[in-house]
């Protein structure tokens, strides 16, 4: 995330330029583009990072003056949503921060879907909203926008965020059950484009989420519509998860599989298969199987411990042994022992650059490995 005047202005923002005469006859009552003022990104970019800083009247005054200068540019967009941020940071007037984000519905539009930056614009102006009008205590009207996302952007990262404060607007109401089932929705975002979707960390928390619109309305009345999935693991592990109405989850740990203690046991290379029973599809078929197959993944890391290879520690100390400790499954494919190779550096500056100065002119420090 040039065309200059002679010099700011007491907001620090240059003056407006001139556009041709036949831009400014093709633009009038439209949008203008962000190429009629290639500067205006940074000016945004410049005014939030004073907010950054803690200069929020500083930059409140800048992204007004956007807004003064250049009504109709692409570029207001990005304003007022800095301005719904700059708002809800500082504090301030919460019916101004509310004001700004809701001219970002003009983004929708019936002709063209929302993609993109402009897709993360209009839902993040969303969620703020939802926000602002929690924070000022009106939690039917913050439910009312949050929902359009959770309802219309389920797989997006925002609908986690959206989870966590309809639940919240709940809770102050003292409507528990509400609260709690919108609060184990957080976190059950899934981008079905990221290649990551196929894997699973070993050892880490294994969700299961089901989308099948035609089991909502049972839930929506009261009836407890289950997810129920069968996962199979080098088919030496097989274990039910259940949960609902969308979501199942499993905690895993590395080992070799342990019948009925709840924990899913795996190793590395395993692969997991997600079994799930459509009662009822599109076309009117019964009893279908969804599968899904997954992987088991490891993230390496490296860490200094003590001689228990329990608690990790954050420095090195004279005359102690000091121990490293590598976790890595993808390694660990067996219930015998397995070996790595861990290559230790020891970096500290050259014997030369110790007795003495640098030269003038010669290069920066010096280390010896």
């Amino acid at each position: 995330l040039k065309l200059a005047a002679d010099g700011p202005n007491r907001h620090g923002l240059t003056e407006r330029p001139e556009m041709p005469p036949d831009q400014v006859i093709r633009h009038i009552g439209g949008r203008v583009p962000h190429h009629a003022f290639p500067h205006l990104d940074g000016l945004v970019l410049g005014a939030a990072r004073e907010n950054e800083r803690g200069e929020n009247e500083r930059g409140g005054r800048m992204l007004e003056t956007i807004l003064e200068q250049y009504p109709t540019s692409e570029v207001r967009f990005q304003a007022r949503l800095e301005l719904g941020r700059h708002y809800l940071r500082s504090g301030g007037d919460k019916s101004k921060a509310i004001a700004h984000l809701r001219r970002l519905k003009q983004l929708k539009s019936d002709e063209k879907p929302l993609a993109g930056e402009t897709k993360e614009m209009y839902l993040e102006a969303l969620y703020l909203t939802g926000v602002a009008q929690f924070e000022v205590r009106n939690y039917a009207g913050s439910c009312a926008v949050l929902r359009k996302i959770t309802r219309d952007h389920p797989n997006t990262v925002w609908a986690n965020q959206a989870y966590y404060y309809i639940g919240m607007c709940h809770f102050a109401q003292r409507h528990w059950k509400e609260a709690i089932r919108n609060l184990s929705l957080v976190g059950t975002f899934v981008d079905p484009n990221s290649p990551t979707v196929d894997f699973v960390e070993a050892g880490r928390r294994f969700y299961v989420l089901g989308v099948q619109r035609d089991r909502v309305a049972p839930a929506v009345e009261g009836i407890q519509a289950r997810l129920d999935a069968t996962l199979n693991v080098n088919v030496t592990n097989t274990i039910s998860v259940s949960g609902g109405p969308s979501s199942s989850s499993i905690a895993t740990a590395v080992g070799v599989a342990a019948k009925g203690d709840g924990v899913l046991q795996v190793v590395g290379g395993d692969e997991m298969i997600v079994s799930y029973v459509d009662m009822n599809t599109k076309d009117g078929k019964k009893d279908v199987a969804r599968p899904k197959k997954v992987r088991v993944v490891s993230t390496a890391s490296l860490s200094f411990t003590v001689s228990t290879y329990e608690s990790e520690v954050a420095a090195a100390f004279f005359g102690q042994p000091l121990y490293v400790l590598l976790r890595d499954v993808d390694l660990d494919s067996s219930a015998a022992a397995e070996k790595a190779t861990v290559r230790v550096l020891s970096r500290y500056k050259s014997s030369q650059q110790a007795e003495g100065a640098a030269e003038p002119g010669a290069e920066g420090e010096k280390y010896r490995v």
